[in-house]
């Protein structure tokens, strides 16, 4: 397998490239990236799939963007902070049901700052991703490639 650095190799890190596009300072919603069907659902007696497995043990997606790691925000609203963790869960267990759900969304948030005596460049200073769930049925991809 290729590493894209040393450091990937020695930290026992995968770096794929993303489907995601992003342009600089332009906003985008609803961008659809890709349907793929997980395996089987989480049931008695069956054992779960990797990917439920996966967030059981609380595994967490970690994005880059100009070499700056992803951070996911979270908000105490008794306490009124916000702490940032390094980022973002696969998944989630559900307190009522105790079933393992994917994140199958994001709300991607890139702050920048204008990079002095510079036109139109830009530096990437913070990076932060809210991952969420939401039940629902796309259409299939077309291939645009």
């Amino acid at each position: 397998m290729d590493h894209e650095s040393l450091g990937e190799y020695l930290a026992v890190d995968r770096i794929e490239s993303s489907p995601y596009r992003l342009q600089m300072k332009k906003e985008m919603y609803c961008e659809q990236v890709c349907i793929t069907n997980l395996g089987r659902g989480e049931s008695r007696a069956v054992r779960p799939n990797k990917v439920v497995q996966a967030i059981r043990k609380n595994y967490h997606n970690n994005w880059i963007v100009d070499n700056l790691s992803s951070a996911s925000k979270v908000e105490d609203l008794e306490t009124i902070t916000t702490r940032y963790w390094g980022g973002f869960p696969v998944g989630y267990v559900d307190e009522n049901d105790q079933k393992a759900y994917i994140n199958n969304h994001v709300n991607i948030e890139i702050m920048y700052h204008p990079v002095e005596m510079e036109v139109d460049e830009f530096r990437i200073v913070r990076f932060t991703v809210e991952p969420f769930s939401i039940q629902h049925s796309f259409e299939p991809l077309e291939d645009n490639d």
